[in-house]
């Protein structure tokens, strides 16, 4: 997914976890963020099912907050366990937002 140039820098200055995922949960693209906390390039995440990388005890509950997200267009303050490259976990809270038929969020790290 190609941003505009002044979009572009905004997504990879950014110290906190940016993703932009579709209908269907898969992830569209994804900030340098992402390599810093949980050691994933752009290219392992993007297309790939974001309940994938998921703690399994968190799944259900990040499940139905992926919907609300789709239902009533916004999630704030949700917090789960998101898999690191090394095998570890990392807490992220997360806020997120619809518009049109993608979900735009941020996720924090407060492990």
């Amino acid at each position: 997914m190609a941003l505009t140039p002044g979009l572009e820098t905004f997504f990879t200055v950014s110290l906190d976890l940016l993703v932009i995922r579709d209908a269907g949960f898969k992830i569209v693209k994804v900030n340098p963020a992402w390599e810093k906390v949980l050691g994933y390039k752009a290219e392992e995440l993007e297309g790939r099912p974001m309940l994938s990388f998921i703690h399994p005890d968190d799944l259900a509950a990040s499940h139905l907050q992926m919907q609300r997200a789709q239902n009533d267009k916004d999630v704030n303050g949700f917090i789960n366990r998101y898999r690191c490259r090394d095998g570890g976990y990392r807490y992220l809270e997360w806020r997120a937002r619809q518009e049109g038929g993608l979900v735009y969020g941020v996720g924090r790290d407060v492990t």
